[in-house]
């Protein structure tokens, strides 16, 4: 019994050592392999090596085709690359009309906030005086109606209150009537007071317009009274009858003229279908001007105004004689009223495109259509002259922010939504947005002080907010 015990002993001592033995055996082949690493631990953009496989495993892999794996630097992924940013020989040219995508209309609706915002603290003085820097700070009745214009359209009621009530004070008091001073300044003997008491008809009834939205919108009945004394003031004093039809003269002053001077860029269809809704007074023939006015920007903008040749863009002034009634230059008449598309002119381009949206007049696209001569430049240089002559040659070709707004973006909304989007993404939005504050760093100066006139600044204003369809005439 002693003697089988001893030799159980003995039988599972060698036993285990055998087993020890395999073990040790069994651990150098793994270290040997390389393969100690779990396949989950293999470098990103590695290629694992294929698992120590058993002997079936062996001789299946024997039989079946060879793949070669790409050799993938570590650094890089080994997913294709995506093809939107791939460039390739088949590859096309990039479209260049990719620029006339629609721009983004919450940049540019807070855009609009920030040209007005920049305008008031640049332009503006806290008493409602609107400063044109650039000409020793003089006030026009001009500039207060824009800044009327802009306040209720921007639904800012008290800047509008400081606006109108400096211009009620210093410009139209001093009158004796409703009508606005054309000019204040700082005169000879260094007082303040108005250099110019005549009317500039497009001030007039401008901030006659500002009241009646006004009135409208904030529910104030005191706007459309002083609106309305404005608009009788403004058909007494500044209509001529020619051949028993009215005529917007370009002031008071024109009136008495055998020839008056006219602006067709002051002509406003849109706002006497207005006031022809509120005067009281039938006899003031509103609708009468609409016609009138359309057919003095479409017969002078075809005058050949003696040169032989006909016009091909409306001029910033002409003239009508009272007696035969036909439309002639206003040249002689004073150096500055000149035959050029200029500075005045581009804005009948803008009043009309007003017209033709809120009132589908037939007259307003026709007029826009025959424009051929900005739709063409544009289409050639992708550019738009500053003044152009009266036949459609270039004159000064510098660029300006307020004639693209202003006249080009105007037209090209009205006809071509894609090229106004084109204009905006390309001459507009760059400058503007630049300085992060809706500045207007007008590219026509090289001096960002010359180029910031509270003229641009409007009309950029302007042109933007009728792109934008932010220019509600409701009444």
């Amino acid at each position: 019994m002693g003697n089988n015990r001893k030799l159980i002993i003995i039988l599972s001592f060698l036993l285990l050592l055998f087993n020890l033995i395999l073990a040790a055996c069994g651990e150098s082949s793994d270290n040997s392999s390389g393969n100690s690493k779990p396949l989950d631990a293999t470098p990103a953009g590695s290629v694992a090596p294929p698992a120590t496989s058993g002997p079936l495993e062996t001789a299946t892999a024997a039989i079946q085709p060879v793949v070669s794996l790409p050799q993938v630097p570590p650094t890089v992924t080994p997913f294709p690359t995506s093809p939107a940013v791939t460039a390739s020989p088949a590859s096309p040219t990039p479209d260049p009309e990719l620029n006339s995508a629609a721009p983004n209309q919450g940049q540019v609706q807070t855009l609009l906030v920030q040209l007005w915002d920049t305008y008031k603290g640049r332009y503006m003085q806290q008493d409602g005086r609107v400063r044109d820097p650039q000409r020793t700070d003089i006030s026009t009745s001009e500039g207060e109606s824009y800044a009327l214009l802009r306040s209720v359209w921007q639904d800012d009621r008290a800047t509008f209150d400081r606006v109108l009530n400096w211009s009620v004070n210093n410009l139209q008091k001093p009158r004796g009537d409703k009508l606005f001073a054309y000019l204040w300044g700082k005169a000879a003997d260094n007082s303040w007071k108005v250099l110019d008491s005549h009317a500039a008809t497009d001030a007039d009834q401008d901030i006659a317009l500002a009241l009646l939205l006004a009135s409208e919108r904030w529910n104030e009945p005191a706007y459309l009274n002083q609106a309305l004394e404005i608009v009788n003031d403004l058909w007494d004093k500044a209509i001529v009858n020619v051949a028993g039809r009215p005529y917007l003269a370009a002031g008071d002053w024109a009136t008495a003229s055998p020839r008056p001077v006219l602006n067709p860029s002051y002509f406003s269809p849109y706002t006497y279908r207005l006031f022809a809704r509120v005067d009281p007074n039938k006899n003031h023939d509103w609708n009468g001007l609409i016609d009138t006015s359309y057919q003095v920007i479409k017969d002078c903008t075809a005058a050949s105004f003696d040169e032989g040749k006909p016009g091909k863009l409306p001029p910033d002034w002409c003239a009508i004689d009272k007696t035969s009634g036909s439309l002639v230059s206003a040249a002689d008449q004073g150096k500055d009223f000149d035959t050029n598309f200029g500075y005045d002119a581009f804005r009948t381009l803008w009043r009309v495109a007003l017209d033709y949206r809120l009132s589908g007049d037939k007259r307003a696209l026709s007029f826009l259509q025959s424009l051929d001569v900005i739709r063409e430049d544009w289409a050639k240089t992708q550019k738009l002259a500053a003044v152009y002559d009266h036949y459609g040659q270039p004159k000064e070709t510098q660029e300006e922010l307020s004639i693209y707004a202003g006249g080009g973006l105007a037209l090209f909304t009205v006809l071509d939504p894609k090229q106004a989007d084109k204009l905006v993404n390309t001459k507009l939005l760059p400058p503007l947005l630049k300085t992060g504050q809706g500045d207007d760093p007008d590219p026509a100066h090289s001096d960002p002080a010359q180029g910031r006139t509270y003229y641009a600044q409007n009309w950029t204003w302007f042109g933007l907010a009728f792109y934008a369809d932010k220019l509600p005439l409701q009444y």
